[in-house]
């Protein structure tokens, strides 16, 4: 059987690996400033353009909520 591992162990390597992580994340703007960091296979560089399209649409829906 094996021994289960103490939960201030996992916590212990999980802020290990977050402060690499961080590390890792502040070289890497140094080496390449415009690198995106990617979710699920997909490049996060629309950011502010999914953000305004939203905005646009919220203005929309505001504009028709006061003609009702």
């Amino acid at each position: 059987m094996a021994r289960p591992v103490r939960n201030n162990e996992i916590a212990g390597k999980l802020k290990t690996l977050k402060e690499q992580l961080v590390e890792y994340k502040e070289e890497l703007k140094t080496v390449h400033p415009t690198f995106k960091i990617s979710k699920n296979g997909k490049r996060l560089t629309n950011i502010e353009a999914t953000i305004a399209k939203l905005e646009k649409e919220i203005d929309t829906l505001k504009k028709r909520k006061d003609t009702l």
